[in-house]
C-alpha cells in the first residue's frame, strides 16, 4: 500500500515511551558489548539533505464572465464577452507558465501546471478540483496565478484547495495578503509572496524546512534515548515523540554492540576496506601536514565508514554519539580513534552531526546548512578570558597576536568541516593532528582536522541554537576576530568572536545550553523567517 506522504509527515507518536533500553546510566561503567535493543522511530526521510527539492505546482485559474454587463466592479471598457476573455486568459496562462518555469530556482522541481476556469460568484468545492488529485501527494507548494480575480475569488479557491490537498498555498500582490490571512484564520498554511522577499526566497525557505522535517537521526548510545526526562544528553532534546509530532522527524538508536559488529563487518569486507583506503589516501594526500602516525589515522576513517554504513542501513541523514559515553565504553581507546573526523566529513557532505549527543545543535546545523548551503560548525561557547584558562590543556598557540583583548567569546570544537565556505566550493586547507597526546615516545592518536579560521575571508557569522524543548531559536550575528588551538592537541580548536552586547547575549544563553552552532555569513533574517514558518519563537539578539 502506497504511503500518503502528507499524512505521514503529520505523524503519529513515535511510541518510544514503552521501549526498554539495555544499559543503565546509574552503573559505573557501560559495557561495550552489552545486549541492546535496536529501536527505530519511523523516519520521515533519508538520503542526503542537499538533494532535497521543493515540488511546486502552478495553478492558473480564470474567472470568465457569463455575459456582458456593467456595474460597480465592471465598466464598459472592461467587457469583452466570454469568448474573448477565455482567449486572453489562455494566452496569459501560456506566458505565465513560460515565465514561471524559467524563473524557478534550482532547489525547486516544477510539477505539471494546470489551467482552470470558473464563472463569477462561484464558490468552489473540493469536487470542482478533481483534476488536482492525481499529483497532490507530490506537491509541496501551490502557486496561484489568475485572470479577472478578486479577493473573494482567491479565498474561495484557496479554501477549497486547502480542504482537499492540505498543502501550503502562495499568491502574489494584495490578493496574497487576503489569502494568507484567511488561511491562517483556518489554521492552514498560506503565504503572501512579498512577506518573505519574493517567491524564490519563499521556495528556498520551504525547501529548507522540507529538508529539516526529513531528518532521521542515527543516535549511538546505551544510556540515552529516554523520551522524557533527562534526554539523550543532559540538557539536550529528550522528547522524540515531540520532534515527530512537531516536525515529522525520526530517530534510530543503536548500541555499541551493533556499532562494533558493523566495524568488524567492514574489516572483513574487501570492497568496503578498499573504500576506506581510498578515502584515507585522498585525505592524507590532500592535507597540508600530518602531525600523527599515518597508520593510526586510518582508524578514524574506518570509524567514519562504519557510521556511514549504519546511516545507510537505517535510512538516516543525521548522526550523533555522546563522546563522553563513548570514551567511558573504552572502545575509543581500543580502536585508537575519536569521533571528530567522522563528524567533520559527514557535515561536509551535508549530513548534520553533533558532538556529545547534542540534538538541539544537530537540528540547528541541519537548518543553518539547508538555508546557507554551507556546512555549519558546532562548539562550546564561553566568555573569553585571556591567559591559560584551561591549564590542563597543552599551551595554546596564537595564530594572530593582534586579536588579544579584542574577543568576547571563544567558540569551538575539533570538528571543523572542509565545506564551511559552501558545499559547492573547494575544500578548505587543513592539517591533521592527533587528539590524545602521545606518551613515552608513542604517537598520539584520535585524529581531528585543523582549519585556520583566520585565513577564511568571510568574518561575519550567524550563531545560534534551539532550546531543549525546540520551542525557541536563539540567533545573533557575530564577527570572527581570530582563533587559537590550531597547533594544539585535545579539543582545542576555537574561534575568537565578537558579539554586540556580549553580557546581554551571555544572559540569553542561560536557557539554551553551552553548545552552539555557527555558519559563515549573516543569515539572521532568513532564519528568523524560518522560525516563523516552523512556529518556533525566534529570539534575535542585537543583530
Amino acid at each position: 500500500m502506497k504511503t500518503n506522504r502528507r499524512e505521514f509527515l503529520k505523524g503519529a507518536s513515535l511510541g518510544l515511551t514503552s521501549v526498554v533500553l539495555a544499559g543503565n546510566a546509574a552503573k559505573a561503567e557501560v559495557r561495550p558489548n552489552a545486549a541492546y535493543e535496536h529501536t527505530s522511530a519511523g523516519a520521515a526521510g533519508g538520503g542526503n539533505p542537499r538533494d532535497v527539492k521543493l515540488n511546486v505546482k502552478l495553478i492558473y485559474y480564470a474567472m470568465i464572465h457569463s455575459s456582458l454587463w456593467e456595474g460597480p466592479c465592471r465598466y464598459s471598457e472592461m467587457s469583452q464577452g466570454p469568448d474573448a476573455e477565455r482567449a486572453e486568459a489562455r494566452q496569459r496562462y501560456a506566458e505565465t507558465v513560460k515565465t514561471f518555469r524559467n524563473s524557478l530556482p534550482p532547489e525547486a522541481n516544477m510539477i505539471e501546471p494546470v489551467y482552470m476556469e470558473f464563472r463569477e460568484n462561484t464558490r468552489l468545492l473540493p469536487r470542482d478540483l478533481r483534476v488536482l488529485k492525481d499529483d497532490m501527494d507530490q506537491v509541496d507548494l501551490y502557486v496561484l496565478r489568475g485572470y479577472n480575480l478578486s479577493s473573494h475569488h482567491e479565498v474561495y479557491f484557496a479554501s477549497a484547495l486547502h480542504e482537499m490537498c492540505k498543502a501550503p498555498i502562495v499568491s502574489a500582490g494584495h490578493l496574497g495578503r487576503t489569502l494568507a490571512a484567511y488561511l491562517d484564520s483556518m489554521g492552514a498554511e498560506g503565504y503572501a509572496e512579498y512577506a518573505y522577499g519574493g517567491l524564490n526566497k519563499l521556495i528556498a525557505l520551504l525547501r529548507a524546512r522540507k529538508a529539516f522535517r526529513q531528518t532521521n537521526m542515527l543516535l549511538v548510545t546505551e544510556i540515552g534515548g529516554a523520551v522524557k526526562g533527562p534526554g539523550y544528553l543532559r540538557g539536550s532534546v529528550g522528547d522524540f515523540d515531540d520532534l515527530k509530532n512537531k516536525f515529522g522527524m525520526g530517530a534510530t538508536i543503536v548500541g555499541y554492540s551493533e556499532l562494533t559488529s558493523e566495524r568488524d563487518r567492514i574489516l572483513k569486507d574487501p570492497a568496503a576496506m578498499a573504500e576506506v583506503e581510498r578515502l584515507n589516501g585522498r585525505l592524507l594526500n590532500q592535507t597540508k601536514a600530518v602531525h600523527m602516525d599515518r597508520e593510526l589515522f586510518r582508524n578514524n576513517v574506518l570509524f567514519y565508514q562504519t557510521i556511514r554504513s549504519l546511516m545507510a542501513k537505517y535510512n538516516c541523514n543525521a548522526y550523533s554519539i555522546d563522546c563522553i559515553e563513548f570514551c567511558s565504553s573504552k572502545l575509543a581507546m581500543a580502536w585508537k580513534i575519536t569521533p571528530c573526523v567522522a563528524f567533520s566529513l559527514l557535515n561536509g557532505e551535508g549530513y548534520a552531526t553533533a558532538c556529545e549527543g547534542e540534538i538541539g545543535c544537530m537540528l540547528a546545523i541541519k537548518l543553518f546548512s539547508s538555508i546557507a548551503n554551507k556546512s555549519a560548525y558546532m562548539g562550546n561557547l564561553n566568555p573569553y578570558q585571556p591567559g591559560p584558562e584551561k591549564p590542563f590543556f597543552a599551551p595554546y598557540f596564537w595564530v594572530n597576536e593582534e586579536v588579544k583583548g579584542k574577543a568576547d567569546f571563544t567558540f569551538g570544537h575539533n570538528v571543523p568541516s572542509l565545506k564551511m565556505e559552501g558545499f559547492g566550493t573547494p575544500d578548505l586547507p587543513f592539517e591533521i593532528r592527533n587528539f590524545v597526546p602521545g606518551k613515552a615516545g608513542k604517537s598520539g592518536w584520535g585524529a581531528s582536522f585543523k582549519v585556520d579560521f583566520t585565513k577564511i575571508k568571510e568574518k561575519t557569522i550567524t550563531l545560534g541554537r534551539f532550546n531543549p524543548a525546540t520551542t525557541k531559536l536563539l540567533l545573533t550575528k557575530a564577527e570572527v576576530v581570530g582563533m587559537r588551538g590550531f597547533s594544539s592537541e585535545r579539543c582545542s580548536t576555537e574561534m575568537l568572536i565578537r558579539v554586540k552586547d556580549p553580557d546581554g547575549f551571555h544572559l540569553r544563553t542561560a536557557t539554551f545550553g553551552h553548545h552552539y552552532v555557527m555558519v559563515y555569513g549573516d543569515y539572521t533574517r532568513e532564519l528568523s523567517k524560518m522560525a516563523d514558518i516552523l512556529k518556533v519563537e525566534c529570539i534575535l539578539h542585537a543583530a
